[in-house]
């Protein structure tokens, strides 16, 4: 990798944070053909970021979206990255519980 590469790779990083900081909004909205990447990309780095609630929220309402318009790559990807999210939670919860 380019150095160039590598410095407009952290860029974009650094932007996608700044975005998840600022784009509470933009989650919240209506799943739509423009957007669907994008709140995606966003359940994808708040996974990374291991904030498995918001990250499942935002795949709990991808869902619909991509199994009616047949969205197979991403709905496989977002079913999976939903099952380790509900598996990182799960157990947080019944500690809580029987605690």
């Amino acid at each position: 990798m380019e150095i160039s590469q590598e410095k407009k790779t952290e860029e974009e990083d650094m932007g996608l944070i700044q975005k998840l900081r600022d784009g509470e909004e933009e989650i919240a909205a209506e799943v739509t053909e423009k957007n669907f990447q994008l709140l995606y990309r966003y359940g994808k780095a708040y996974l990374k970021m291991r904030q498995y609630d918001k990250a499942e929220k935002i795949f709990v309402k991808l869902i619909p979206f991509l199994k009616l318009y047949h969205r197979n790559r991403f709905l496989a990807e977002v079913l999976f990255e939903e099952a380790i999210c509900i598996w990182w939670i799960t157990p947080a919860r019944t500690t809580a519980a029987s605690g």
